[in-house]
This record gives structure tokens, sequence and C-alpha cells, in this order.
């Protein structure tokens, strides 16, 4: 029976990434598969028509693709000369998910040429830390964006303010 099971949820370039580990099973020749499914199952066997990775000859694999904010159920079994041994017990996992839009926008100190913007950080932050905050204007039909990672921009050199799009 396979032991130590980790899943790491991750994204990479958009899509959404659970990477599963586990400890080797002794034996020459063995191969692992993983089972995964939105679907629980029992905690000792997938449910029917359940995807699968099969012919893993390492200790781990990434399973890319998936949904985000999704719940997947992992089960693993070592195979030997082609037969599957005891899946492992069920782990889950949620994926990550897009963040929701900050809240509470709010400009503020509004001049001649520049203005202040605040916020609140999301609602939904993802399953991640917020690392920052893309702002985005329009000006004269002029596409600006400026990236940071404060709750806050003042936004300088304007040439109307009253006539900007966020």
């Amino acid at each position: 029976k396979v032991q130590g099971v980790n899943i790491t949820r991750g994204i990479s370039n958009g899509s959404v990434l659970l990477t599963i580990s586990w400890t080797t099973v002794p034996g020459s020749g063995i191969t692992y598969t993983v089972w995964y499914s939105s679907n629980c199952g029992t905690t000792t066997e997938p449910p029917s028509g359940v995807l699968n990775v099969s012919g893993i000859t390492g200790t781990s694999t990434t399973l890319s693709g998936l949904a985000q904010g999704t719940t997947y159920y992992i089960w693993v079994s070592a195979v030997s000369s082609g037969v599957p041994g005891t899946y492992s017990m069920r782990l889950s996992e949620t994926t990550y998910s897009e963040p929701s839009a900050p809240v509470n926008v709010t400009v503020t100190q509004m001049t001649c040429s520049s203005v202040n913007i605040t916020w609140y950080p999301p609602a939904n932050s993802g399953g991640l830390p917020i690392e920052g905050y893309i702002v985005f204007y329009e000006e004269d039909g002029r596409q600006v964006n400026i990236t940071t990672n404060m709750s806050f921009v003042i936004i300088t050199e304007l040439k109307s303010p009253s006539n900007l799009s966020l």
C-alpha cells in the first residue's frame, strides 16, 4: 500500500496544478497509478470512471489543466506486473482560483492633474496570498497600468482626471 501521500497546489502559466508525491513501495518493476476525481468515492477506493495517470515510475506526478476552486479527491496505488495494489487512503485538495475584485474602490483627492484611488483586499483571495494589484486606466485613448503591492495608488500628471476611465 502506498504511504506518505502529499498534495501541493499551484498555478503555472494560468494552468491550475496539483502535484502528488508519495513514499516508494519496495520491489522491482513497481509503477504507480494516481486516480483523481471531483467525486469523493470512498475513503479506500476511487469511484468508477475516475480519471487516472498510470505507468508512473517515480514518486510524484503533476496533474494540470484542472478546474479552479474545485475539490479533487486523490488515491494512489502501486502496480506490480500489471496488477494494482491496495489504494492509498483518499486525500483531498481544493485547487486555487482567481481572486475576486478588490472591494470599496474609492477615488479621493482629485486635483487638476492627479487622483488618489484606494481599495480593500478582495473578499476571496483564491486561496493564495494577494501579492499585489494592477490598476488599469485610460486617458485620451491611451491605456496605462500601474502595479503596486499597496492598497492605494496616486496617479499623477493627468490631463483631465474627470475624464479618467478605471
